[in-house]
């Protein structure tokens, strides 16, 4: 069995597809990392002018209301403005010490009474439009979301003792990047593509060299248990190498993170912040990695089965493709209104704890 492992192995590594697949991912991971990441624009940034300019905007109006036929408006923002201005003050004393705790803590509190006030008055206020975007159908449910989830991770930042830094509170440290682009669907459908391609002749090359392969004293049976063992080992030695590759290099700009810090998961349906907690970086990717490997296996067990039926690596390719982006076409926001989409298959593409799936439910 050790035998026809290397060589399957080695069969794997020099094929020509398969190269050319890990030259791609590889070229697509350095243009990620040095094209794509450099030009990051957070939701929530450390800007001490963007922060002035809202203290100073308020406290002008505030200081020089006279109180003459006061208008509804003017009576909301009497009652909307003073906090605001409290909590702006504080940041900007934090900023200017550099004291991050102090900051993060104020800007939590920020955010919560920023939600509460958005979202019980929408004819007077609305959220920032960074975080759901032009023409988006639901921007109070959006807005909401993540101005909660932002709340929660900041207050998990200060009450975990995470050492604070602008590059944490904008998600850029090496962690946080990979974890940017997990959730963004990228990671996973360019990994699973991966697999597939493995895949797709694992079992239908055996035909240029049958009695090579009949060679080995192994039952069919083990042949194939062996080829699935080599695909998920390829897969995983290449993937988390090329992965490695992109967080080291971003490291040696933003820094690489610990793994101690907080990750936001959403456990819905309603969008109210104790529906929101935290885990550790770490357990997120070792949840991650667990999935990935999980996916990986029953594909290559599937394109193995789909080899065995028709024997056309081609049809492969194209059953495995398919599986891969079908899901888009019913898992689509909205579509629970009018069917039981919850009982459809899912393929976790968006996988992994900051689920969409999720989203459209507290929306729905």
């Amino acid at each position: 069995m050790r035998a026809f492992y290397f060589f399957e192995l080695n069969s794997i590594i020099r094929n020509k597809k398969n190269l050319a697949a890990i030259i791609l991912l590889l070229i697509t991971t350095l243009y990620y990392v040095f094209v794509i990441e450099p030009n990051y624009q957070p939701d929530e940034r450390v800007d001490a002018v963007n922060v002035q300019q809202d203290y100073d905007e308020m406290s002008h109006w505030l200081e020089n209301y006279r109180g003459e036929g006061t208008s509804s408006g003017a009576a909301f923002a009497l009652s909307y403005f003073p906090p605001l201005v409290e909590l702006n003050e504080t940041r900007l004393d934090a900023l200017e010490q550099k004291d991050f705790a102090a900051y993060t803590r104020a800007t939590a509190e920020w955010y919560r009474y920023e939600d509460q006030w958005i979202f019980s008055s929408p004819e007077f206020l609305s959220y920032n439009t960074a975080y759901y975007g032009i023409g988006q159908q639901y921007p109070l449910q959006e807005g909401r979301y993540w101005y909660l989830s932002t709340a929660t991770r900041y207050s998990a930042y200060v009450d975990k003792g995470t050492r604070i830094t602008p590059a944490v509170l904008e998600e850029r440290t090496a962690l946080q990047t990979g974890i940017r682009a997990w959730n963004s669907s990228i990671v996973p459908i360019a990994l699973i593509s991966l697999v597939v391609i493995f895949s797709i002749d694992i079992v239908t090359k055996d035909r240029n060299h049958l009695s090579l392969v009949s060679s080995f004293p192994l039952s069919f049976e083990q042949k194939l248990w062996v080829k699935t063992a080599v695909v998920i080992t390829t897969f995983s030695i290449v993937s988390f190498s090329i992965f490695l590759l992109g967080l080291s290099i971003v490291a040696l700009k933003e820094g690489f993170g610990s793994f101690s810090i907080p990750v936001i998961v959403f456990n819905g349906p309603i969008l109210l912040e104790e529906n929101f907690y935290t885990i550790s970086i770490c357990l997120f990717y070792l949840q991650a990695i667990a999935l990935i490997l999980v996916i990986a296996y029953l594909f290559t067990r599937f394109i193995i089965l789909c080899s065995l039926l028709l024997k056309n690596e081609y049809f492969n390719l194209l059953v495995g493709l398919a599986v891969i982006f079908t899901e888009r076409l019913y898992y689509i926001r909205g579509i629970g209104y009018f069917s039981n989409v919850d009982l459809f298959p899912s393929t976790f593409f968006r996988m992994f704890l900051v689920s969409r799936f999720n989203r459209v439910r507290a929306i729905i």
